[in-house]
């Protein structure tokens, strides 16, 4: 899939564009978008683009400007300019920087799908570079999977060539009757909770690709190994009864050896069936629409056609997950609050910290899969996810307000340092007072040490929380100091006094607290101990 990068400063065209090209072919995404040339030089300085789409009439650089930047630095990019001005003068200007491809506003959906699909024969035709390493196997082997990787990269000239040059190979060995594909790699959690690097691609991950096409000789499966971590296998077999029978073997067996090895949990996703290896870029497909069922911990490996989709909403999660994604692209921030609220929503029968962290990275590898931003971005969104969930961990579970403010506070990292500033002052402020009550709440603290702190007066502070939170500040850390009461209450009932949760939750007085404590729970702390010891 190809990447394409929109520039024009009309908020209108950015949308329309943003929108529209995926729906005109499966061959581009959208993965950036800048209001102007700076800002997408900008962008081209952090990531590679295949194709720019940009207007000519823009301030600070204007798009004939932009095209030379791209000419001289970024050579293998196609730049498609569009203008409202059918301007012979500009059109020169353009073929300069090797521009040939131009098109005229108001835009037409078939101009620019022939264009497109124009442009996307010229990308297959020059493409050097692949996504899969091809290990040195046995000449046959590594005709196979020099053809697979063609095959998932769309890459119709490579795919011939081989497939001419070595039909007899490929016709006798590579697929059975029918087949599925397995896509296999590290739980993300796991990998977050042994190595804290759950992105990069670490011994891990090599180790499992040894274990996967070892395994995959015996079962006579051809393993392919993409460079972001993950193992995919084709998988073939005589009858469909026999191919999942097979497959289950083969994931138990690798999942054995993986286990053996210390390596973290595996996660596997199975395409729905084909017959046809030409239909491998579908089955990766169906997978790829599968990824959500990840978020609800299913048992693995999980089959297309074989689990309860009713069980998991998969079609809201995707629908919610490109909804993001494309606020993501236009930077709309209100947008991004209420449909990551939407999201965490969809988990209210298991909101905790475990939950939080799993949509975290989910919302992660979203976005970092689909716009392929920079390591830099991905570490930085991982450290932020991981800091703020240490900051809020030990108040319990987690309130939905908290919940939306990690999760777009985790998506905001992912911005480029340009649209940083996007973020609201207010939401700053807000989410710095509240990491400060947090981390001192125990302490005799009022609303002017956290003002201080946050650089702000008390009346602003004040009415911050009321408009962010619907809550006063004085009610807000009453609710975190009770809420870690009631937690040290439930867990520590036997070691610990009341007096001294008083003192850990900020009470100078245990007959305040207990006051206090009976008003919020309705029950005083040596009840509320007595009731959660037996509960449990």
């Amino acid at each position: 899939m190809y990447n394409i990068l929109v520039v024009d400063d009309e908020k209108l065209m950015r949308t329309y564009l943003a929108n529209i090209i995926p729906s005109l072919s499966d061959a581009y995404q959208v993965s950036g978008i800048a209001e102007d040339g700076r800002e997408a030089i900008d962008l081209l300085k952090k990531q590679h683009y295949d194709v720019v789409i940009t207007d000519i009439k823009m301030p600070e650089v204007d798009g004939l400007n932009l095209a030379r930047y791209i000419h001289e630095n970024h050579p293998d990019t196609i730049v498609i300019i569009v203008s409202g001005y059918n301007n012979f003068s500009y059109a020169r200007k353009a073929i300069q920087y090797q521009v040939t491809d131009y098109l005229l506003k108001p835009l037409v959906d078939k101009d620019l799908k022939e264009l497109l699909d124009s442009v996307s024969t010229r990308l297959s035709s020059i493409s050097g570079t692949s996504n899969w390493v091809i290990e040195d196997f046995s000449f046959e082997e590594k005709i196979k999977k020099e053809l697979l990787a063609s095959i998932m990269d769309e890459d119709t000239a490579k795919t011939y060539s081989l497939f001419t040059q070595y039909e007899d190979i490929i016709s006798s060995n590579m697929m059975k009757s029918c087949g599925r594909l397995i896509r296999c790699t590290f739980d993300e959690i796991e990998q977050i909770l042994k190595s804290g690097s759950p992105l990069n691609v670490t011994t891990d991950h090599l180790k499992l690709n040894v274990i996967i096409n070892n395994t995959a000789k015996n079962f006579q499966y051809t393993a392919l190994y993409n460079r972001n971590g993950c193992t995919w296998i084709l998988c073939s077999d005589s009858t469909p009864e026999n191919l999942i029978m097979n497959i289950k073997k083969f994931y138990k067996v690798i999942a054995s050896k993986a286990a053996s090895q210390r390596l973290p949990k595996l996660t596997g996703l199975v395409s729905g069936e084909i017959h046809d290896i030409m239909d491998l870029p579908s089955a990766a497909e169906s997978i790829n629409s599968m990824f959500p069922v990840t978020l609800f911990k299913p048992v693995y490996p999980v089959i297309e056609g074989m689990y309860r989709a009713n069980s998991y909403p998969i079609s809201t999660v995707n629908a919610l997950s490109e909804n993001i994604f494309s606020d993501y692209l236009t930077h709309s921030l209100n947008q991004l609050y209420k449909n990551t609220k939407e999201f965490w929503n969809l988990f209210k029968e298991c909101q905790n910290y475990s939950t939080l962290l799993r949509c975290g990275s989910y919302l992660i590898q979203l976005i970092r899969d689909k716009a392929q931003i920079t390591p830099v971005l991905i570490h930085n969104a991982y450290n932020e996810l991981t800091r703020q969930i240490n900051i809020y961990l030990p108040l319990g579970l987690p309130e939905e307000t908290t919940a939306i403010q990690i999760l777009v506070s985790t998506v905001s990292c992912l911005f480029t340092k340009e649209f940083a500033d996007i973020i609201p002052e207010s939401m700053r402020i807000v989410s710095s007072a509240k990491e400060y009550i947090l981390s001192h709440f125990q302490d005799n603290i009022s609303l002017s040490d956290v003002a201080e702190y946050c650089g702000v007066s008390n009346c602003y502070l004040s009415d911050l929380f009321h408009k962010t939170l619907n809550e006063p500040y004085s009610k807000y850390l009453l609710r975190i100091r009770m809420e870690q009461a009631a937690r040290l209450l439930k867990k520590e009932s036997n070691t610990m006094r009341v007096y001294e949760v008083a003192e850990k939750t900020g009470f100078n007085s245990a007959k305040h607290f207990i006051t206090v404590f009976k008003k919020y729970y309705g029950v005083t702390p040596v009840s509320y101990a007595r009731q959660n010891t037996h509960d449990t």
